[in-house]
């Protein structure tokens, strides 16, 4: 099962990921959310350029499509398109979403951060902390992922899954108890920036789901 990372671009706390790719990092280790997306390597910029069809006269007409292009790296140094996409959409850059998210890491610490494929995604997920479900603990993540694959959006969730790797990604948000999609439009960074600052709000959320599924394993079905 292939990890999808974009070469080694995985940080984790406590705990390597399956994959065994990245950098693992001590549990007592705090870092904001801009340290640890720059530690994995993902403060990558993305930008969108036009479309342009050329005509046998040599001549060219702009049209209504745009690439989205990840600038080169050191290890993979071209310019890489992304995506197809339409004249309304808008990048959010790494480096805007970790400014947003360092106030949320004094309270809830980095878990995992990545980048999937050739930078088409990047994720970093919060420690929840842990909570008793039937008698068993149970970790819960806050997890933010941004598609920049034409298809996908800027995802924040609450879930339980520890997201290292696509498939672990995919789940994270299938399993998500609390969600929000972001599309990428033209108010992408001050949607972003009105989410995130309610991320105090989802903490109390939280609590209620974690006491609505412990209450759900006290619960004997009869058959009728």
């Amino acid at each position: 099962m292939p990890a999808s990372l974009f070469g080694e671009r995985f940080i984790g706390r406590r705990e390597p990921a399956w994959h065994r790719l990245g950098e693992v990092f001590d549990a007592d280790e705090k870092m904001s959310a801009t340290d640890a997306m720059t530690r994995a390597d993902i403060m990558f910029n993305v930008d969108k350029f036009p479309h342009f069809i050329e005509l046998p006269d040599g001549s060219r007409i702009e049209s209504n499509s745009y690439s989205v292009v990840r600038e080169p790296t050191v290890d993979d140094p071209q310019y890489q398109v992304l995506a197809t996409v339409g004249k309304e959409w808008t990048a959010i850059q790494a480096e805007d979403l970790a400014t947003m998210l360092d106030p949320i890491t004094v309270q809830y610490p980095v878990e995992t951060a990545g980048a999937i494929g050739k930078g088409e995604k990047i994720f970093i997920s919060l420690d929840a902390g842990e909570s008793k479900i039937a008698g068993e603990d149970h970790n819960l993540f806050y997890l933010v992922s941004d598609a920049r694959d034409g298809t996908g959006a800027l995802n924040i969730a609450f879930t339980p899954v520890r997201v290292v790797c696509q498939n672990t990604l995919v789940a994270g948000l299938n399993d998500a108890k609390v969600s929000i999609s972001i599309k990428h439009n033209q108010s992408i960074r001050k949607d972003a920036e009105f989410y995130l600052n309610i991320f105090s709000q989802m903490a109390s959320v939280k609590d209620t789901v974690v006491s609505a599924m412990d209450a759900m394993t006290t619960v004997t079905l009869e058959e009728i």
